[in-house]
């Protein structure tokens, strides 16, 4: 194991010498990558990052538990009228959807550049050839949306360049967006998030709209129910005062089981109507804004001095490895030739 060990050691040491001597064409190639390095950096677009950070609002009960007592008197479960919370991870699907993408395209954006104002759609499709027709013709159904190869194009450039990350342990939600300029990066992830919210407030209060709806029907037509009891049975009680009739008293009692039937369902939808109000008025808003957005003071990308470190790095082993590779590859092809990219002083004996 000792002489195992030993031998390695002297490879690796015969590999470093044979890199030394080689020295010059390690730092010809280390400075041809640099400079090409520098190239790249320099001609990379800038990008700028605009984000902030958004906390999912769960709906507060403290009306409805206020109105807990009252409402178990009339047989009103509280507990069942709790809306269901949409998932945060929801959010990333609704921001991916045709109707999200085609409506934020329409933000308008200020380009400082050319000191001009267009729609987000215009701004992307600057730079490419993009037709609008349709790749549905004809009449769609109604809910069914068309993409053109236009809005297509603009969509991959929105995957790229607006995203929505959650993290889990914070319970945060952050849209971050990069934009060659400052000032638009704002605009679009300020437009992203008021969207979202719209679309989240929408999709949330649809459902106890809904309920809210219905139970205004039922009200209204128990309140005409009970209205109309109410009045038959005082008009029967006004023509029967002084009547001693038994028939005249059954009705009577009939009357009076219909009027307090009437009066508890109509009792328990005026409760219902109200809790379902209050619903309404709590589900909104669902976001909280913990960090709203800010104009981007540093661009994000690109980061020069680690492309330039990178490409330098890239170049010393592909220096590197030329030394060592060139003697081993004219042994098998026999091309002399490649020992001319080497110095005399590096090149095998016999070679």
């Amino acid at each position: 194991m000792n002489k195992s060990r030993e031998e390695e050691e002297i490879d690796l040491w015969q590999l470093l010498r044979g890199v030394w001597r080689c020295r010059r064409l390690v730092l010809l190639s280390a400075v041809l990558f640099t400079v090409v390095g520098v190239a790249v950096a320099m001609l990379l677009p800038k990008e700028y990052k605009a984000s902030c950070d958004m906390v999912p609002q769960t709906s507060h009960q403290s009306e409805l538990k206020q109105m807990s007592s009252l409402a178990s008197l009339v047989g009103v479960n509280i507990e069942g009228m709790d809306e269901q919370t949409i998932s945060p991870y929801v959010y990333a699907d609704i921001m991916s959807s045709v109707n999200f993408r085609k409506e934020l395209l329409f933000t308008p954006v200020y380009v400082a550049e050319e000191g001009v104002e267009m729609t987000l759609r215009e701004y992307l499709l600057r730079d490419f050839e993009a037709s609008d027709e349709e790749a549905v013709a004809g009449s769609l159904p109604a809910g069914v949306e068309s993409v053109s190869h236009a809005d297509y194009t603009c969509f991959r450039e929105l995957d790229n360049r607006v995203k929505l990350m959650l993290d889990d342990d914070k319970g945060l939600l952050t849209i971050e967006v990069l934009m060659p300029e400052r000032l638009m990066a704002a605009q679009v992830a300020q437009a992203a998030m008021e969207q979202l919210q719209r679309y989240i407030t929408r999709l949330r209060i649809e459902k106890v709209e809904s309920n809210l709806a219905f139970v205004e029907q039922r009200y209204d037509e128990a309140r005409r129910r009970f209205e109309s009891v109410q009045t038959r049975r005082a008009r029967f009680r006004d023509s029967n005062r002084n009547t001693t009739r038994y028939a005249a008293q059954t009705e009577l009692e009939k009357l009076d089981a219909e009027y307090a039937l009437a009066a508890d369902i109509y009792s328990e939808l005026a409760m219902q109507r109200e809790l379902a109000k209050i619903k309404v008025k709590e589900t909104m808003p669902v976001l909280t804004i913990i960090s709203p957005v800010a104009v981007p003071f540093r661009k994000n990308k690109p980061h020069r001095i680690i492309i330039i470190i990178t490409f330098a790095v890239i170049g010393v082993a592909v220096g590197s490895f030329s030394a060592l590779a060139i003697p081993s590859v004219v042994d098998a092809t026999g091309w002399r030739s490649l020992l001319k990219l080497l110095p005399a002083e590096s090149v095998p004996e016999g070679k």
